[in-house]
């Protein structure tokens, strides 16, 4: 081993050390020379590798921006499509709207007819109810007269049993008297002897029944008299009883023509309410037209803004575009053209279908009014044949009473003729029962005066069964009145009731299709505000991934500046290295090449 010193570490050498020695004839360790030729070739390497990293990175750049254009591309074509689809969704929205609203017709058109029939129904009904009626009253007026023919005959035929009861009567007492004078004859043979003794028994005895006869004449009187002052407080009370019934007949008159009024100003207030009601609702059907459009028209300038904004920004993407791009705008702007002429065209037809709904409207509004009118007609002719009714119906009972009355008097005719025939016959019997017959015609008189009296009795009592039963009809005819007034009232309002109730579900109706709607376009905005958001956070999303990228182009380029500085160093220190090693090798061996 030399003592010389190896250039690379400025170690010297020892025994035991490998030395290279080069065709140069400098000396160096051998591990250093390896060590420096690893170097090179790592170095060499070293430069290959970021050459290549160079290239890769530049490739990957421009892959990103081609991916980048592509995703633009494609969130262009998506936009186009979202687009295209929001357009096709107002269509069908608008024809959904157009459905709705000729079923909304359709509907009205049914609840017209059913009204119509309903009316008729109700008429028919009505008229039955008037048949039902006469029929009823024909019936009643048949039954009275069938009772007043069977009173007639209860009549007769208690007239008759009296008389034949009287007969009997006046039979018997003629036997009576024929056994009293038989035995009297018998008497007075047995008995002529006694009969001082009993003419002064009989005179005491006459004297005393003069005496009973006369008490008994006064009671009779007494009682006569109570009867007659009986009969006269009856008069009086039957007098003022019917006072008070006519009284009671002319107030129920008058409240009845007070309800009749009444009525009539109820009927032609609920016409006016009627009348308002359809007004009300003609013009309610007028304002929802008018937000229709208007509706339709702000839906038409936010199409036609969108449209505009949708257009600036093709123009703004066409400019960045290419020029092949350009065709495709002006394919658009002809399918935009055909759109706003078709939206002209509904807009068209809906007003014309508008047109066509107000023609119907007011053709039903003069069906309803000459419906009013025909019922009003009727109901007048309904009022007319019933007061041509009552009149009939008063006149019938007035000849009835005229005939009971006439039957009335032949009865009584007819008894006075039996009167005057048993008073014929009492005039033929003997002169010697003209005494007895005499106090028997005085109490025949009494008890004629009697039957007489309670014959009174009973005809003012049946006067007065008629009388009551006359006005229980009339008040029973009065309480019918009433009830079909009360039942007339009561459909009415049921009617009433039921065209509120309509009113009502339509009106509900109306409030949930306006609800629908108002939910529809909530939804829309909301749909539009989330695709807004979607969108912003999509922009948001890029743009933090192109911070990112950027932050990550950043962190590689200062990573890349610090491997190049580190580099340089390494490469500095190399050289200062190299220019060591050759000022040594130069020392060593000036002018010559040194090549390992």
């Amino acid at each position: 081993a030399t003592s010389q010193a190896c250039v690379c570490c400025m170690d010297d050498f020892d025994a035991t050390s490998n030395v290279a020695v080069l065709p140069c004839g400098h000396v160096f360790h051998e591990h250093c020379m390896v060590q420096w030729s690893q170097q090179q070739q790592q170095e060499e390497q070293e430069q290959e590798q970021e050459q290549e990293q160079e290239q890769e990175q530049e490739q990957e750049q421009e892959q990103e921006q081609e991916q980048e254009q592509e995703q633009e591309q494609e969130q262009e074509q998506e936009q186009e499509q979202e687009q295209e689809q929001e357009q096709e969704q107002e269509q069908e929205q608008e024809q959904e709207q157009e459905q709705e609203q000729e079923q909304e017709q359709e509907q009205e058109q049914e609840q017209e007819q059913e009204q119509e029939q309903e009316q008729e129904q109700e008429q028919e009904q009505e008229q039955e109810q008037e048949q039902e009626q006469e029929q009823e009253q024909e019936q009643e007026q048949e039954q009275e007269q069938e009772q007043e023919q069977e009173q007639e005959q209860e009549q007769e035929q208690e007239q008759e049993q009296e008389q034949e009861q009287e007969q009997e009567q006046e039979q018997e007492q003629e036997q009576e008297q024929e056994q009293e004078q038989e035995q009297e004859q018998e008497q007075e043979q047995e008995q002529e002897q006694e009969q001082e003794q009993e003419q002064e028994q009989e005179q005491e005895q006459e004297q005393e029944q003069e005496q009973e006869q006369e008490q008994e004449q006064e009671q009779e009187q007494e009682q006569e008299q109570e009867q007659e002052q009986e009969q006269e407080q009856e008069q009086e009370q039957e007098q003022e009883q019917e006072q008070e019934q006519e009284q009671e007949q002319e107030q129920e008159q008058e409240q009845e023509q007070e309800q009749e009024q009444e009525q009539e100003q109820e009927q032609e207030q609920e016409q006016e309410q009627e009348q308002e009601q359809e007004q009300e609702q003609e013009q309610e059907q007028e304002q929802e037209q008018e937000q229709e459009q208007e509706q339709e028209q702000e839906q038409e300038q936010e199409q036609e803004q969108e449209q505009e904004q949708e257009q600036e920004q093709e123009q703004e993407q066409e400019q960045e575009q290419e020029q092949e791009q350009e065709q495709e705008q002006e394919q658009e702007q002809e399918q935009e053209q055909e759109q706003e002429q078709e939206q002209e065209q509904e807009q068209e037809q809906e007003q014309e279908q508008e047109q066509e709904q107000e023609q119907e409207q007011e053709q039903e509004q003069e069906q309803e009014q000459e419906q009013e009118q025909e019922q009003e007609q009727e109901q007048e002719q309904e009022q007319e044949q019933e007061q041509e009714q009552e009149q009939e119906q008063e006149q019938e009972q007035e000849q009835e009473q005229e005939q009971e009355q006439e039957q009335e008097q032949e009865q009584e005719q007819e008894q006075e003729q039996e009167q005057e025939q048993e008073q014929e016959q009492e005039q033929e019997q003997e002169q010697e029962q003209e005494q007895e017959q005499e106090q028997e015609q005085e109490q025949e008189q009494e008890q004629e005066q009697e039957q007489e009296q309670e014959q009174e009795q009973e005809q003012e009592q049946e006067q007065e069964q008629e009388q009551e039963q006359e006005q229980e009809q009339e008040q029973e005819q009065e309480q019918e009145q009433e009830q079909e007034q009360e039942q007339e009232q009561e459909q009415e309002q049921e009617q009433e009731q039921e065209q509120e109730q309509e009113q009502e579900q339509e009106q509900e109706q109306e409030q949930e299709q306006e609800q629908e709607q108002e939910q529809e376009q909530e939804q829309e905005q909301e749909q539009e505000q989330e695709q807004e958001q979607e969108q912003e956070q999509e922009q948001e999303q890029e743009q933090e991934q192109e911070q990112e990228q950027e932050q990550e182009q950043e962190q590689e380029q200062e990573q890349e500046q610090e491997q190049e500085q580190e580099q340089e160093q390494e490469q500095e220190q190399e050289q200062e290295q190299e220019q060591a090693l050759s000022e040594r090798l130069d020392e060593c061996m000036p002018g010559l090449p040194c090549e390992l």
